[in-house]
């Protein structure tokens, strides 16, 4: 017998905050996403400045449809834009349960080194660190 297994599923997509960044970038949120989020098979990032917001999500498509409807629906978000929402053959963040940083820091640089930009995710990343999609 063959189990066929769930595609993976890699979303996109911009918001701002209607709370402090800060806030939900807190060690004990981010704490409570990263256990979600592992939970539910789900990686990926969130980048934030100011109030704007960028997050890639990936896992498993119908575990990825679940938590963006939830974030649709979450008051802490407003001017939800999707950027891109696509069946990958691979995670590009497989050992982020949800990595969270602030943009125009070291630990962003860090991260998101030019040498890594050759994944999608991470060059959108980049764009939006950039300004691009302010």
């Amino acid at each position: 017998m063959h189990l066929k297994t769930e595609p993976l599923k890699q979303l996109i997509y911009t918001s701002i905050a209607n709370t402090f960044p800060e806030k939900i970038a807190s060690p004990e949120f981010v704490a409570k996403i990263q256990a979600k989020n592992h939970s539910f098979g789900i990686t990926g990032s969130l980048a934030w400045h100011d109030k704007m917001f960028m997050q890639i999500i990936e896992g498993p498509a119908s575990a990825v449809n679940r938590l963006f409807a939830e974030i649709l629906q979450d008051r802490r978000h407003q001017s939800i834009v999707l950027i891109s929402e696509r069946i990958v053959h691979s995670r590009e963040f497989p050992n982020w349960d949800m990595a969270v940083v602030s943009l125009g820091t070291e630990s962003f640089s860090a991260s998101f080194a030019p040498h890594k930009y050759r994944a999608r995710g991470s060059r959108i990343l980049d764009a939006f660190r950039r300004g691009v999609w302010q």
